[in-house]
């Protein structure tokens, strides 16, 4: 008789946050932080990253960061990868953004094409989560 592993399901929890305040210069800037926590299914509940990994395995999230003028035109993007530190290996990534020269206006910050990878796994088990894509709109100037 063998014994398997069973069915390990994946999940990650994202949040994308949005803090507008001001710079040394009196010049409006914007604070991004994205917020990720990694879980699996074991037979009867969600489990958060409990186990000691290795570093290949230790949950990250990857992305494209962008932020948007008034307009519509890309002020600015960036491929971004957070990691985790220590069990249960929450994940923190903050990204400041200055806003001098904008248009009043409404702008936006948005987080595409996330993927939460590595993580405690079975033998052959594929531990990558595909993330919604999030945004978030805000006004600029006075």
């Amino acid at each position: 008789m063998y014994l398997t592993a069973p069915e390990v399901i994946k999940k990650a929890s994202l949040r994308l946050s949005l803090t507008l305040g001001w710079d040394s210069d009196d010049y409006q800037k914007a604070v991004v932080s994205i917020e990720a926590k990694s879980w699996y299914w074991d037979a009867v509940c969600w489990k958060s990253e409990g186990h000691r990994l290795v570093d290949r395995s230790v949950p990250r999230v990857t992305g494209t960061l962008t932020l948007t003028d008034p307009d519509g035109a890309v002020i600015g993007t960036e491929e971004i990868m957070a990691k985790g530190v220590k069990p249960p290996y929450p994940i923190f990534f903050t990204r400041e953004f200055a806003l001098a020269g904008l248009p009043a206006g409404r702008c936006t910050v948005a987080l595409t094409g996330a993927v939460k990878t590595g993580g405690f796994q079975f033998s052959g088990d594929d531990s990558t989560v595909k993330l919604d894509d999030r945004h978030i709109a805000f006004d600029v100037g006075a």
